[in-house]
C-alpha cells in the first residue's frame, strides 16, 4: 500500500473533524503498511477524490489477539496504572470479538504466547480497568458509553476472552 494514501486520508480526516491525529475510540483497524502481519486485501473505492486502492488490513482476529496478549495476559505490575487506558482501548476493540472467528483468534493468541494460565492475568487486568472510571467518562468514549456501562463492558469482554481462552492448552511444565 502507498503512504502517500495513508498521507492523503489523514488529510480528509484532518480537514473533516478539525483536529489533527483527533482519537475517537469506537472501532479501529489497523492499516498493513508491511507484510510482517497476517493481511487481507480489499480494493476500495475511496470518497473525497481518493480513487480506487488495495488496502491491506491487519487480519481483524490477529489484532483481537495481540491485544488480548499484548494488554491482557501480561503481568503489568506496579505499571498497571500508567498502562490502564491502552487496556480499557483494547476492551473496547475487543466487543468485535462476537463477530470475528473465534477459532483463528485463539490460534493468533497461542502463537503470541498466551496459555490457559493467563486466564487470572487477564480478569486481573480486566477488573483493573474498573478502578479508573474517569477514563470512560472522558469525551471519547461518549458514543460508547450510550451503548453499555463501564462495568457491563468489561463483563462481557471477559465472558467474551473466556470463551475464545477457555479452548487454550495448559502452559507446558518441565519434567
Amino acid at each position: 500500500m502507498d503512504y502517500n494514501l495513508i498521507r492523503r486520508l489523514k488529510a480528509v480526516f484532518r480537514e473533516t473533524v478539525g483536529r489533527e491525529g483527533a482519537l475517537i475510540d469506537y472501532v479501529r483497524f489497523e492499516v498493513s503498511v508491511g507484510e510482517a502481519y497476517p493481511c487481507k486485501y480489499y480494493v476500495v473505492d475511496l470518497p473525497f477524490r481518493l480513487g480506487r486502492h488495495e488496502l491491506s488490513i491487519t487480519e481483524v482476529e490477529y489484532q483481537l489477539a495481540a491485544k488480548i496478549a499484548g494488554r491482557l495476559c501480561r503481568d503489568f505490575g506496579d505499571e498497571l496504572p500508567l498502562v490502564a487506558h491502552d487496556i480499557l482501548k483494547a476492551v473496547l476493540d475487543l466487543r468485535l470479538l462476537r463477530h470475528v472467528d473465534e477459532a483463528a483468534v485463539r490460534r493468533y493468541v497461542e502463537q503470541l504466547g498466551c496459555t490457559r494460565g493467563s486466564l487470572q492475568r487477564v480478569r486481573e487486568n480486566l477488573r483493573a480497568v474498573l478502578g479508573f472510571p474517569e477514563f470512560y467518562a472522558s469525551h471519547y468514549y461518549l458514543l460508547v458509553r450510550r451503548e453499555s456501562g463501564l462495568e457491563n463492558l468489561v463483563e462481557g469482554i471477559e465472558a467474551g476472552i473466556q470463551r475464545v481462552l477457555g479452548a487454550l492448552r495448559e502452559p507446558q511444565r518441565p519434567v
